[in-house]
């Protein structure tokens, strides 16, 4: 009877550090992976595109290194594929992260970002805003 009561503690004791290994690596200390999972696109005058990344010519995969400050489409080389993060914060369970883009030259298209991801389960919401869109996307992410 003691061995099965000493067995149970040690996988109990286990799992209690399996689960806070997980929850710490979310903290923006180790790169992550997010995957995108709904997207809304909405424009000035109210029309709004519900649908998955695809539907607005964006990846399923992003890679977030908050230590190297840049958030890319995996395998990505080209830098039209990738932003610099500008700010990273931590608050009430959340890494928080945000970032602007010039965008092209003689375009109204600079665009202004925030990334929060829940640091315990990985919920990712991510939004955009520039002058003629703005852009929510739901996700989450994890350690690749």
């Amino acid at each position: 009877m003691k061995t099965l009561k000493l067995l149970i503690l040690i996988m109990f004791h286990f799992f209690l550090l399996g689960t806070t290994a997980i929850a710490v690596g979310l903290d923006g200390s180790e790169p992550l992976l997010c995957s995108i999972i709904d997207v809304v696109e909405c424009s000035p005058n109210r029309e709004c595109i519900n649908g998955e990344a695809s539907s607005v010519n964006m990846p399923y995969f992003v890679k977030v290194d908050v230590a190297g400050k840049v958030i890319r489409v995996p395998q990505a080389k080209d830098p039209a594929r990738m932003t610099k993060i500008k700010s990273v914060d931590h608050l009430d369970g959340k890494l928080l992260l945000q970032g602007i883009e010039q965008g092209i030259e003689g375009e109204d298209d600079a665009v202004g970002w925030t990334m929060s991801i829940d640091e315990e389960d990985g919920r990712m919401i991510f939004s955009a805003s520039r002058e003629k869109a703005g852009f929510i996307i739901f996700g989450a992410c994890t350690q690749p």
